[in-house]
């Protein structure tokens, strides 16, 4: 290169980087700017989270927007002709161009990669002449044009696919040429027929790769936001020999942002075969024995609430209400004798639905519970934030007691506040989730005393559906995997279940038993990594159908919504009222539900971790007691499945599913 060259290289770096901080106040400047910090905390941030799988090769296309800055150098514009832009000033004129085209890369498993644009590149502006004669100013509006093509090596800062810079030539093909003088006259087109048709420049910026799809097969598409800076350099033939041509001949630096839409061609993955002790740590539990059916004693414990309609202060009419006669009758012994004849007879319910028809009869059963007791004393709260029907809810469920039961009024004390005692969400809840929130707390308290009234009920009930038939399936968590699925074969058996993302999972065992008494399985299990590597492992077990010879017990756990101490609150009730009726040898399931408010994920999770919680206290204090038992726990999150008391849509079901289950199986 020339002195000449060199001087004026050296002039173009300095003014460019002033330009640049003079511009960045302009619009588009400033969101290139915002658009460079985001990048850089969008960096530091996913930099830290758990690694995604590298794409190594990409096709998408790029759309962007690009701030020119003109530097013309010694240029002759003017007719009649005479040189302009005196002195030298790289910054003649700005405007805003469109950046588009196609776009393809390789990204090794290193820090480097290639990239390769095709693109459609606008490098107009609007330039201005304040410098060759005093007191006179000529504007032009210039339009010119390219098909840039890009070879670029791209540099990974952060971990893969994260923050990346990229940096290489580029190559320009001339698409349009145009010049037209504004001021002080407008002269229609000016000729700008010595532009040169193919030219040469570089590029360099800074860009980050966001996952946008979960992979699919071997593909996943990512969005790559990218700010970058550009110069094309001799973008006209010389006019005057003392020109230099590499900078003196017109030359466009441009600050661009926008983003990439890719597809990424995912690695394959690799297949291993792993046993017990290697990178693969799976458990399967069978069932001791495959049942129709159990039937259990249970202590129900009775939820105080009534739950009213959006918009109506009447009684819902899913709640049971009876006659002035049935009432007479009316008593929890009577329900109790009720149902064990319908066992006798077989035309029992299923336990889930005795079990909500009970809570149905809330109103019934209090109301009973006040005649038969003459000192008792009942308080009614109605709550309602929203549509403030508090007063009216309350006073309904007094008028249905004392009309329908005969109960003494004046041992009825009515009162309303805006929130129940014990209300529904936070100030964390997610907005998506108020309308249930609302609903929870629109209802009306119902509370007795003395609160030795306050009882659970006495239930007997049987379940098709039993939680020992259930299969328990386990990923340790140090095994670092991502997601799994099992295939189950045997006995004309052939049925996958998954994919599984937690560490848990269960399979019901009658669904794999079917008709038969006996029959010898094979679990195979197929687990992909975090490192992108697929484990298998196999497992035989076996399944054999048993009838049933005693009942169970089961007892509930019912948490307070957002209760951070659940577990460790109803540890006294478990060592003072449950461990005393275990007996030796017993089986022991624990079962953990939510509701369905928050992420799918955070609820399994939670109901996992309470009924392992539970396990651990019943566990321990059962070798305190001198006990043997057999314990396995279970989570099934908000899981609206054959084993949740209510359903998730409804208040009272969200309630009642915010619990642990403890299942208690004699000896036999």
């Amino acid at each position: 290169m020339s002195s000449f060259a060199k001087k004026y290289l050296l002039k173009l770096i300095f003014s460019g980087l002033m330009i640049m901080l003079r511009k960045i106040r302009s619009k588009f400047a400033q969101v290139a700017a915002m658009s460079a910090m985001a990048l850089a905390t969008i960096g530091g941030y996913v930099s830290a989270q758990e690694k995604i799988e590298d794409a190594n090769w990409r096709f998408g296309v790029n759309l962007g927007l690009q701030y020119n800055m003109a530097g013309l150098g010694y240029q002759s514009l003017s007719v009649p002709a005479r040189p302009n832009f005196i002195p030298f000033v790289l910054n003649d004129g700005t405007g805003i161009g469109p950046y588009f085209g196609l776009f393809g890369e390789y990204n090794s498993k290193s820090f480097w990669g290639a990239q390769l644009r095709l693109s459609y590149d606008s490098r107009s502006a609007s330039i201005t002449d304040d410098q060759t004669i005093p007191n006179v100013v000529n504007k032009f509006d210039a339009n010119l044009s390219y098909l840039t093509i890009e070879p670029l090596f791209r540099i990974n800062i952060t971990k893969r696919p994260g923050l990346h810079a990229a940096v290489g030539p580029l190559l320009a093909i001339n698409l349009a040429k145009t010049l037209k003088q504004t001021q002080p006259t407008e002269t229609g087109d000016l000729d700008l027929s010595n532009a040169v048709g193919f030219t040469y420049g570089a590029t360099v910026g800074f860009a980050y790769d966001i996952p946008i799809t979960e992979r699919k097969g071997d593909q996943q598409f990512f969005l790559s936001p990218f700010v970058e800076f550009s110069y094309i350099v001799k973008q006209r033939e010389k006019q005057f020999d003392f020109q230099d041509d590499f900078d003196d001949t017109w030359s466009t630096s441009s600050i661009r942002a926008g983003a990439r839409l890719t597809l990424g061609m995912m690695p394959e993955y690799d297949q291993v075969i792993v046993s017990d002790n290697t990178n693969l740590l799976f458990s399967l539990f069978a069932p001791s024995g495959v049942y129709n059916k159990r039937t259990y004693d249970e202590r129900f414990p009775l939820l105080p609430y009534v739950f009213f309609d959006k918009g109506s202060s009447d009684i819902p009419s899913r709640y049971s209400k009876v006659s002035s006669g049935e009432a007479a009758n009316f008593s929890e012994s009577t329900m109790y004798d009720a149902e064990q004849a319908k066992i006798a007879n077989g035309t029992v319910k299923e336990r889930n639905d005795m079990l909500a028809a009970t809570y149905y009869n809330v109103m019934n059963i209090y109301a009973a519970r006040l005649r038969d007791n003459p000192t008792a004393k009942l308080t009614l709260t109605g709550s309602d934030p929203n549509e403030g029907d508090d007063q009216t809810l309350a006073e309904n469920v007094k008028n249905y007691m004392v009309n329908t039961f005969g109960a003494d009024a004046s041992r009825i004390e009515v009162k309303n506040q805006d929130m129940p005692k014990y209300p529904s969400g936070t100030a964390r809840t997610p907005v998506e989730f108020k309308p249930l929130i609302d609903a929870e707390n629109r209802r009306v308290h119902i509370e007795i005393s003395p609160s030795t009234l306050d009882s659970m009920i006495k239930i007997v009930s049987v379940d098709s559906t039993p939680v020992e038939n259930e299969m328990a399936l386990n990923i340790d968590e140090s095994s670092n995997i991502r997601s799994w699925s099992v295939q189950i074969k045997g006995q004309g058996v052939d049925k996958s279940y998954g994919p599984f993302s937690g560490t848990d999972a269960e399979i019901n065992s009658q669904s794999i038993l079917g008709n038969l008494d006996k029959g010898r399985y094979t679990a195979v299990v197929t687990a992909s990594r975090n490192d992108g590597q697929v484990y298998t492992q196999e497992k035989e077990f076996e399944l054999s159908r048993k009838t049933e010879t005693a009942r169970s017990q089961a007892f509930r756990a019912i948490f307070r919504y957002g209760d951070a101490d659940a577990v460790k609150n109803y540890e006294t009730t478990i060592v003072n009222e449950i461990i005393p009726q275990i007996s030796d040898g017993a089986r022991i399931y624990v079962v953990g539900h939510t509701d369905n408010i928050g992420k799918a994920d955070v609820n399994q999770r939670l109901s996992v971790q309470r009924a392992r919680e539970i396990r651990d206290i019943i566990d321990r204090n059962l070798k305190k007691a001198g006990k043997r038992a057999t314990i396995q726990s279970f989570g099934y999150g908000a899981d609206d499945s054959e084993h949740s008391i209510l359903s998730n849509q409804t208040p009272e079901g969200r309630h009642y599913n915010r619990c642990v289950v403890i299942e208690v199986i004699p000896a036999n």
